[in-house]
């Protein structure tokens, strides 16, 4: 098997706990989530330098801390509320 991409050296929230894992795509949906020896050849590999790497988002552009309503949200109540 030959994925589309696999995204090497990253780190992932995931069960909770932050790991270094690979995580590997196909026909746009992530296929796996292994260490970087078990995953499969990819057409396209990314190193992402250890970073760490985040899920795709639904309405991301958001406004915190308005001027006018900082006494309404924040970041933590703000993404809690997402």
């Amino acid at each position: 098997m030959v994925l589309d991409l696999v995204v090497k050296n990253t780190k992932l929230l995931y069960g909770g706990d932050l790991v270094e894992a690979a995580v590997g795509v196909d026909g746009g949906r992530v296929v796996r989530v292994a260490k970087e020896s078990s995953m499969p050849k990819a057409d396209r590999v990314v190193d992402a330098g250890g970073c760490l790497t985040l899920p795709g988002m639904v309405d991301a552009p958001v406004h915190f801390r308005d001027p006018r309503y900082t006494h309404e949200d924040d970041h933590s109540s703000g993404t809690a509320a997402a």
